[in-house]
């Protein structure tokens, strides 16, 4: 897959960088039902990105997360959006996958009930946060 930072954690769960118009055909053909877009709309390089995905049967979320400012009410609607579409196959993407592999993490501990350590062994995969990202991760985990 031309996606990068592209990383399957399991059946249902992709994730990666910025796709380009040709991986939206590529991630409907394995299966993925739902894209979920992290950035926000003025860092998306695809203007069109909602009807590339809608144009090859998928459904599109958009949560615009600040990559110097994500918020809590972002990493809620990201919650709403997983639970929503739990049971199919999602492909979840931000610029590089960093802000999605936070999410993710967060996600896995808090809702998956997924060990802490194993969950932060993927997230790592991509990057080790640090500065106001390490911060958020840990005011969400002890909220």
């Amino acid at each position: 897959m031309d996606i990068l930072n592209y990383l399957v954690l399991n059946e249902q769960l992709i994730t990666g960088g910025q796709p380009s118009h040709d991986s939206f055909k590529k991630l409907s053909k394995k299966g993925v039902v739902v894209v979920v877009n992290l950035l926000p709309s003025h860092q998306n390089p695809i203007d069109n990105e909602e009807f590339l995905v809608a144009e090859n049967n998928m459904d599109y979320i958009h949560i615009p997360v600040d990559w110097d400012n994500p918020k809590e009410t972002d990493f809620n609607s990201f919650v709403m959006a997983m639970k929503k579409h739990q049971g199919e196959k999602i492909f979840v993407h931000c610029a590089m996958n960093m802000r999605v592999s936070a999410f993710i993490y967060l996600y896995r501990v808090l809702h998956d009930n997924f060990h802490k350590e194993k969950a932060k062994e993927s997230m790592e995969k991509i990057w080790k946060p640090s500065g106001n990202w390490a911060e958020f991760i840990e005011k969400i985990l002890n909220l």
